[in-house]
């Protein structure tokens, strides 16, 4: 990290105060990277043993490698780079406790989650968000799924996760990514 001191006199010593905030920046950033492994450390430990205790061979993750972030937020700020760095870190900490405990790359799948909440798990058409249970009326990022070809409703992370799971299972080809 450069500051303006270091740009203006390349060749002196910066002053104390200066050294000290650098100082304290870098413990600050040692701790974020800290808290950020030992939050992947603990998701990652849960996920795995409660996969081992009911037999869960199979654990799918969204790919959210190019996943573009939500409005409010910019792409290059410091959370969502935070955020994103952190679900990679719980990703690669779960499948390298998976593949301790003896499965194939882990186990681990990851899944492009375009449309698996808004596509209908029972008959493929597009569907539409509701607010709640019942609702008919538009709601974009509502909680429920309501599809008005063959009127199924469900929660919408469960229509995605069923459409997530149809897809590993109409996969023929073996790989890394369904």
């Amino acid at each position: 990290m450069q500051n303006n001191w270091e740009r203006k006199h390349p060749t002196k010593e910066s002053p104390h105060h200066l050294r000290k905030k650098e100082r304290f920046l870098d413990a600050l950033w040692r701790k974020v990277r800290r808290v950020d492994r030992e939050i992947a450390r603990l998701v990652a430990y849960r996920t795995t043993w409660f996969c081992e205790e009911h037999g869960v061979k199979t654990l799918f993750f969204e790919n959210l490698k190019s996943y573009k972030p939500p409005k409010g937020w910019v792409a290059g700020t410091l959370s969502w780079k935070l955020s994103t760095n952190l679900w990679a870190k719980i990703l690669d900490t779960t499948t390298y406790m998976r593949q301790q405990l003896g499965h194939k790359y882990g186990g681990v799948w990851t899944v492009n989650p375009a449309y698996t909440s808004q596509d209908c798990h029972a008959c493929g058409e597009r569907g539409i968000r509701v607010e709640k249970q019942g609702a008919r009326t538009k709601r974009p990022g509502g909680e429920y799924f309501y599809c008005p070809h063959c009127e199924s409703e469900l929660h919408a992370d469960v229509n995605a996760a069923r459409n997530i799971i149809d897809v590993y299972q109409s996969s023929t080809v073996a790989g890394r990514t369904a």
